[in-house]
């Protein structure tokens, strides 16, 4: 015991120490005496480090010492290596990349390289007319530089506008000249196409495209053919005829229907057509068709 510790301690104590101790006279010691004797009688108890128990691996150890119950709580088990499966090590790749190696976006078609490209004309000196619906026309041409040359030529000046020209040539064999009205149309420069609102159906058209001049003079590049618009009604004949051309037999076929319609048989007072070629009855004289209309009523187009 140290002589700081003594101290701590009572007479009292410190003489009941001593007589444990064997020390002769401590009672008519005093207590700071009693301890100097105290201290040179108790030897100091030297210094000791704890060390650890050695570690015992699981694999030394017997059979019955592999029970919990019967493990030191001062002994260090440690499993066996080959037993022990190592730590996966933490990934330090972005979800984003994990989620693109589980789900990959799919891969996009790529376009097949494109050939030279597609020239602007192909110098067909052409002009096509169709008919969209019953009151619209739509018209593409294509012409090329000598021939536009050319135009302007005959003109005797550059100085002309392209012009578009609707004729109403309905019932009619149309040779430029013949037609039951015309429109001029405007149109913008270096366009191939337009379309042509109409004020009839049921109706046949022509158009020319060429360039004007100031006073007037035309040039034409090129005539389309002649379309005819579709019927916008339904039919104002509600019956249906038949009509057998002489130089055929009637056929002996029943009819399609399931529910024919009433029949009319075509009449005429003998003689009262015209006679025409093999001294057969012509019809009768075409009159104008109710689609010749004053241009003036006729609506201007729009540019495609």
């Amino acid at each position: 015991m140290e002589k700081n510790e003594l101290k701590k301690q009572t007479r009292k104590d410190l003489l009941a120490l001593a007589r444990q101790k064997g020390i002769k006279g401590a009672s008519r010691l005093r207590k700071e005496e009693l301890i100097a004797r105290m201290a040179e009688a108790i030897p100091a108890k030297p210094l000791t480090t704890h060390r650890p128990p050695p570690s015992l691996a699981v694999s030394d150890l017997p059979n019955d010492t592999l029970e919990p119950a019967a493990l030191s709580s001062h002994t260090l088990v440690v499993p066996d290596p080959s037993r022990v499966i190592p730590a996966q090590p933490v990934s330090t790749v972005p979800p984003q990349a994990i989620n693109a190696q589980r789900f990959p976006a799919p891969e996009v078609p790529v376009a097949p390289s494109s050939g030279p490209e597609l020239p602007s004309t192909y110098h067909d000196n052409r002009l096509v007319l169709l008919a969209r619906d019953p009151y619209l026309l739509y018209a593409y041409w294509d012409f090329s530089s000598e021939q536009i040359n050319a135009a302007y030529t005959r003109l005797g000046t550059q100085d002309a506008k392209p012009l578009l020209r609707l004729f109403d040539v309905t019932f009619l064999n149309f040779d430029g000249t013949n037609a039951w009205s015309a429109i001029d149309i405007e149109l913008t420069p270096f366009v191939t196409s337009w379309y042509i609102p109409v004020p009839r159906s049921d109706a046949s058209y022509c158009v020319e495209v060429g360039y004007r001049t100031v006073h007037g003079h035309f040039a034409m590049l090129g005539r389309s053919q002649v379309v005819t618009t579709p019927r916008a009604e339904i039919s104002p004949n509600p019956t249906l005829q038949w009509f057998t051309p002489p130089e055929r037999h009637p056929s002996l076929l029943p009819s399609p229907q399931d529910r024919p319609l009433p029949l009319s048989t075509i009449t005429r007072e003998p003689g009262s057509w015209p006679l025409g070629p093999a001294n057969r009855e012509a019809p009768p004289p075409l009159s104008a068709p109710w689609s010749a209309q004053p241009a003036s009523s006729w609506s201007r187009s729009g540019r495609v």
